[in-house]
């Protein structure tokens, strides 16, 4: 047999306690049904969780329906699909996804007065900012400059104040 590593992706999950909570998850058991059955079946407890079982819900996925347990995770899957996760299989395979925080932001490089006689004036160079570095591009040249922070690159190219950053977005 072959041995396979899970694909990283982000998925989107909620944690389910009881019917409200995700809006794909339902009651599992009639909560109108109070015949003497219903109130049995409601009362009985649950072998995977210990919780009675009127306080489970259903939900509907591809493979068809499942119960839900209170505190299985409901995941959104690739395709968009729904489906319940026990919160220990779901603590063994999922961590949390900080999105990043900063998104990338485009700008010009706009020479007021060329000092060094060099560059001239005018927008004289692309940038992009990245969380953690920023690019330059010099389309005169066809060179790439790679700086630790926008910071850096304005002590080397700002010249006083002479150079400007110009957002883009």
């Amino acid at each position: 047999m072959s041995l396979f590593r899970k694909k990283p992706v982000v998925v989107e999950a909620a944690q389910w306690f009881k019917v409200g909570d995700h809006p794909k998850v339902r009651h599992f058991t009639d909560p109108q049904n109070r015949t003497l059955e219903g109130i049995v079946y409601a009362a009985q407890i649950c072998e995977h969780c210990e919780k009675r079982k009127g306080e489970h819900g259903w939900i509907s996925t591809l493979e068809g329906g499942h119960i839900v347990c209170p505190g299985d995770w409901i995941i959104t899957g690739v395709a968009g699909e729904f489906y319940p996760c026990k919160p220990d299989i779901f603590k063994q395979t999922y961590e949390p996804f900080d999105e990043p925080q900063h998104q990338a932001r485009r700008f010009l490089l706009h020479r007021l007065e060329d000092v060094t006689g060099i560059s001239g004036t005018g927008v004289i160079a692309i940038g992009t900012q990245y969380e953690h570095l920023v690019t330059l591009y010099w389309p005169s040249s066809r060179s790439v400059a790679i700086f630790p922070s926008l910071e850096e690159l304005v002590k080397v190219h700002g010249h006083g104040g002479k150079t400007v950053i110009r957002w883009l977005d």
